[in-house]
């Protein structure tokens, strides 16, 4: 037994002493190991690889052999060396598709090297980001992008205009653009984060996605033109998707379009997000756009104690002039009388999916909706926050009607409402979230993904849903035939 419990003791010490040798980690494939890096740096672990290539020799194996791990080349010209930096991280690729990121705000006369040996290798390019603090820098940077670039997809660009800008240059228009990106015929995707937008004719005409995000100023506060915006619109014939944002409470002064009757044809256009103070809603006047499927409108702003009536007359104008065929209508912290909503509903026959927040549509309008032959026989998707006058009754009653079988069947004919989202609606009791959910999927939760809420923080009733769940024994054995999300 002795002898036993020592070969036992030896064997446990050599365990002890190989244990590393023996870790998932070191078992893993290197490929694996690989794409785990992969992610780590396009989540924006910039020096990912090089700390990685440190741990032990398996991870240095697989970093050091997977060339993509290498193909983010991320160049700060305020960190050391950025030269030998970059033709280090440029070898390591090889020749994988490169993700070019260069953050350039300081002065320095090493930017223009950097940016020949980035170019010369520009037919690898998948994607180019640029960030300065200064518009006279970035315009200098575009403006060498003229190479052939047939890989390119996307390009990014943050700046910003300072005093220093318009004295040198003389210009707050972000012309960089002129002549470059020309010959990337891939590139589909342009997001801009500036407060500078008379940019007009300069977008390389092949965008399909524009994102413009338009940030506090810093120095400079530059009136924001509904004219610049059309402008940029106007010169982009193969544009799909649309996005336009402010950050929280930052209003800006607005100059509308001066030319009422002024329309631009957007035949390509299929998505719309404008996260604005309302009074900028006014654009929707002068677009046409007939294959508008989805449209969100947010308020940057607080939420008004009223309707907006321009947002209302604006979207009005759009549905009449365009006729799209709107899967996705919301409104978030902007709200439109009944008349307006009645108008807008009676419409939008293809709508699938209603999103409200902070309104108070009445019961009224909401009863239009009722099944077999109600408004908007598409929708199943209903989502109404903070909806002061809406009743709860009146909501199960409208889903259990469009669940009745048509006698006479027909393109008019309501489909069932597979989900209602209802929170913090205070005319909706729990009794009505129970009936609610008896009859279709009640959810009371943020959706997984894609939810603006959840970055506000607005809409989080931990509390009620716990005391929902506890009272009704939900998740505990005690509710059947329940659908509901919690």
């Amino acid at each position: 037994m002795y002898a036993l419990r020592e070969r036992r003791a030896q064997h446990e010490e050599k365990i002890k002493h190989c244990k590393s040798l023996v870790t998932l980690a070191r078992r893993m494939p290197p490929e694996v190991l690989a794409k785990i890096f992969l992610h780590c740096v396009e989540d924006g672990w910039t020096h990912g690889p090089l700390v990685l290539s440190m741990v032990c020799s398996s991870w240095r194996y697989a970093v050091r052999n997977y060339p993509r791990v290498w193909s983010h080349i991320h160049v700060n010209m305020e960190e050391h060396d950025p030269i030998t930096r970059t033709r280090y991280w440029l070898s390591m690729a090889r020749q994988a598709p490169l993700h070019v990121n260069l953050i350039a705000n300081i002065e320095t006369s090493e930017l223009p090297i950097v940016l020949d040996i980035l170019l010369e290798q520009a037919s690898r390019w998948r994607s180019f980001s640029v960030t300065s603090a200064s518009l006279r820098k970035t315009n200098n940077i575009l403006s060498q992008c003229k190479y052939v670039m047939p890989d390119l997809r996307e390009v990014s660009i943050t700046t910003d205009v300072e005093v220093d800008d318009v004295v040198a240059a003389g210009t707050t228009e972000l012309d960089g653009f002129r002549e470059s990106f020309r010959d990337a015929p891939l590139l589909r995707k342009l997001t801009l984060t500036s407060n500078a937008l008379h940019t007009t004719g300069l977008i390389p005409i092949q965008v399909e996605d524009l994102s413009i995000h338009l940030p506090e100023p810093r120095r400079i506060d530059l009136p924001m033109s509904g004219s610049s915006i059309l402008h940029v619109l106007e010169g982009l014939p193969n544009l799909k998707h649309f996005t336009l944002t402010l950050p929280p409470h930052h209003e800006p002064q607005y100059i509308p379009e001066r030319d009422l009757a002024r329309r631009i044809f957007l035949g390509n256009l299929e998505s719309m997000l404008l996260c604005v103070p309302p009074d900028v809603n006014g654009l929707m006047v002068h677009i046409v756009a007939p294959k508008l499927r989805s449209l969100q409108i947010r308020s940057n702003l607080d939420p008004l104690v009223r309707p907006h009536d321009l947002t209302g007359a604006s979207l009005r104008e759009l549905l009449e002039q365009s006729d799209p065929p709107i899967e996705l209508l919301e409104l978030h912290d902007v709200d439109l009388t009944d008349d307006d909503y009645i108008h807008c509903l009676r419409v939008l026959d293809d709508l699938k999916e209603l999103r409200l927040h902070e309104s108070e549509i009445s019961d009224s309008v909401i009863r239009l909706l009722r099944g077999p032959r109600g408004y908007c026989p598409r929708l199943t998707r209903l989502d109404l926050r903070w909806c002061g006058q809406l009743t709860g009754s009146t909501l199960v009653e409208v889903v259990r009607s469009r669940l009745a079988v048509d006698d006479h069947p027909s393109l008019n004919s309501s489909e069932p409402i597979a989900e209602v989202a209802v929170m913090n609606c205070c005319f909706v009791e729990e009794q009505d979230v129970m009936d609610l959910a008896k009859v279709t999927v009640c959810r009371l939760v943020l959706r997984e993904t894609e939810d603006y809420c959840r970055s506000r923080g607005c809409c989080t009733n931990a509390r009620y849903r716990q005391r929902l769940r506890l009272r009704h024994n939900i998740g505990f054995g005690g509710t059947d035939h329940v659908q509901l999300l919690l």
